[in-house]
């Protein structure tokens, strides 16, 4: 029988629903005039920090709940935030001209409005006014561990637990032998070199320096006591001691103004130090004296930050010298040094002159060194011997006569 002849044709009743299944075997019929229920479709997922940070793009829109991690307005612009569970990429900076007039403290829960993008190399969220809501308090972020990947953690709280400070620069950011910097843009932690941390916990940014924590407040902290002034000497300085030193050396210059700070040389065998000495007075050149003070770094140059000194006897200050360019003028910094015999490589300008042996002439130490009469400054001037300090000038290594004397013709 053909499946077209009348018995198929005709109205299928409830009685006769079983017979044609059995025929088609797998099959079920719905009913003509039924419909499939409509289902609402699903709440979409609130935006997180992790999720905006995992696939951002520059300009995008996004609202946010998050909590606060740090208590202030950084400049009275920015604040820490992140995702409650925490986790990977959970941290970010809001960011706004508005001088928002309440204090976070961390754990708030804020909702914030703004849009994605790079405020200072950090991945940021600028708040247009008015955009960020307090919600109530809530509980703050726990901090995460050292990280493979900084970028991870990047606006986060991070905490590292038994470190050392191994150097401090000029702006009180200090080196950790973790690998990390603690800044103090958040706490003055004033921390010193060779101090000892059984915990050090911050905000992760990145500085100018490199990646950095960034302490809230005492609480993050916990410190080994101060450590005890180091019986040092010049080229041990030099060499990587740090922190409070006591030094014996001679002066191997007059006070003077260097680069807006008062201070002057001293030198210790054929090594030399630049110290700061601020408003504690200076010594004579050729002075021996007994310093104490501070070490620190500003940028790639070792310093001494003055607290107090004695002088003794004079004594005579000795120009090591060179027969030939050094390698690398570094090694020399703040060192008393004769080269020559020299040829100037062009005309001075602006306080410097170039050389055949690689390194400068500069009248930092010496102002009119390029105006005295008896030297005619001009290209291949050939001197004999130059007598002078090793300093960086404008980027570029130089020798700084202190005075006529320390040229021979």
């Amino acid at each position: 029988m053909s499946l077209l002849s009348p018995p198929f044709r005709r109205p299928v009743r409830a009685a006769g629903i079983v017979p044609l299944l059995a025929l088609f075997p797998g099959c079920f019929l719905l009913p003509l005039d039924s419909a499939a229920p409509e289902s609402s479709p699903p709440d979409a997922d609130p935006l997180t920090v992790a999720t905006l940070r995992a696939s951002p793009a520059e300009g995008q829109a996004a609202e946010l709940t998050v909590v606060v991690q740090s208590g202030i307005f950084l400049d009275g612009s920015s604040v820490y935030v992140a995702d409650a569970v925490g986790g990977p990429r959970s941290g970010l900076r809001l960011w706004s001209d508005e001088r928002y007039s309440y204090r976070p403290e961390p754990g708030e829960i804020v909702e914030v409005s703004g849009t994605y993008t790079l405020v200072d190399g950090m991945e940021a969220l600028v708040l247009p006014a008015g955009t960020l809501r307090e919600l109530g308090a809530g509980d703050p972020v726990p901090p995460e561990g050292l990280p493979e990947d900084w970028n991870l953690v990047e606006s986060g709280l991070v905490e590292l637990s038994d470190v050392t400070v191994v150097g401090v620069d000029g702006a009180g950011v200090a080196e950790l032998d973790a690998g990390m910097r603690v800044d103090p843009a958040l706490y003055p932690a004033n921390l010193r070199c060779r101090q000892a941390l059984s915990r050090a916990r911050g905000l992760l940014a990145l500085t100018a320096t490199g990646w950095a924590l960034r302490p809230r407040d005492a609480a993050d902290l916990e410190l080994g006591p101060v450590p005890e002034r180091l019986v040092s000497d010049v080229a041990a300085v030099q060499a990587g001691d740090c922190g409070p030193v006591q030094l014996k050396a001679v002066a191997s210059t007059d006070a003077m103004m260097l680069e807006g700070e008062a201070g002057f040389f001293v030198q210790s065998g054929s090594a030399g130090l630049r110290v700061v000495s601020g408003g504690t007075g200076a010594p004579a050149r050729g002075d021996t004296v007994v310093l104490q003070g501070e070490v620190f770094e500003e940028g790639h140059h070792t310093r001494l930050r003055l607290s107090g000194w004695e002088s003794g006897l004079a004594a005579p200050v000795t120009a090591t010298p060179l027969d030939a360019p050094a390698p690398d003028w570094a090694v020399w910094d703040g060192a008393l040094l004769t080269l020559g015999p020299l040829i100037l490589n062009g005309t001075p300008h602006a306080g410097f002159s170039s050389t055949d042996w690689g390194i400068g002439l500069t009248d930092l130490l010496h102002p009119s060194l390029f105006e005295e009469e008896a030297t005619q400054w001009t290209d291949g001037l050939r001197l004999e011997a130059v007598s002078g300090v090793v300093v960086e000038h404008q980027g570029r290594w130089a020798l700084a006569p202190r005075d006529n004397a320390d040229l021979a013709r």
